[in-house]
Parts: structure tokens; C-alpha cells; sequence
């Protein structure tokens, strides 16, 4: 689980430093992401940020133009994969509370 969320997260950076050429083409002022909407909630800060630091890698590689060989998609879909898995952390935490 560990390993899977490891890779899953260094492949969200990977999504990011792809999208960057489309994102500073695109930038207008920076703004943070709005909070996920009814995913991962206030109560878990960093599993919120986490979520948060996701969906704007998304939102940066639907922006880009190019698909990358198809590594966009691969990308894409293993962010939404990570975005399931805090949705997962959340529930366990809420699940098994400290």
C-alpha cells in the first residue's frame, strides 16, 4: 500500500513538471484550488491538501495541449487512482480514530 501510494504520488509530480509548459502559457494570476467538494474533508487537513495539490495537476494537464505520447491520459488516470486512495485514508481515519 505504501509503494502504490508512493508511486501514485510520484507520478502526479511527474503530471505536474509535464504540464508546466501549458501551465505557464495559460497562467494568469495564481490562485489555490477551491476545497474538493464532498471528497476528503476539513477534518483531515493534509489528506485535503493532498487532494487539493491533485486536482490542480489535473486541471494543469487538461490545459496542456499535447498529449505526450498518451502519458497525459496515463497520468490523469493515476491521479484520479490517488485521488482514491485518500478518499480511502479518510474513510480508514474516520474508521480508526486517534
Amino acid at each position: 500500500m505504501k509503494h502504490t501510494m508512493n508511486s501514485l504520488l510520484a507520478v502526479a509530480g511527474l503530471a505536474c513538471a509535464l504540464a508546466i509548459p501549458a501551465g505557464i502559457s495559460a497562467q494568469s494570476a495564481a490562485v489555490a484550488p477551491p476545497p474538493p467538494q464532498g471528497r476528503v474533508q476539513t477534518q483531515f487537513p493534509g489528506l485535503r491538501e493532498a487532494h487539493q495539490h491533485l486536482t490542480a495537476a489535473n486541471d494543469a494537464l487538461e490545459r496542456a495541449n499535447w498529449d505526450y505520447g498518451e502519458h497525459k491520459a496515463k497520468a490523469m488516470d493515476l491521479i484520479r487512482q490517488a485521488q482514491d486512495e485518500l478518499e480511502q485514508a479518510k474513510e480508514y481515519a474516520q474508521a480508526h480514530p486517534r
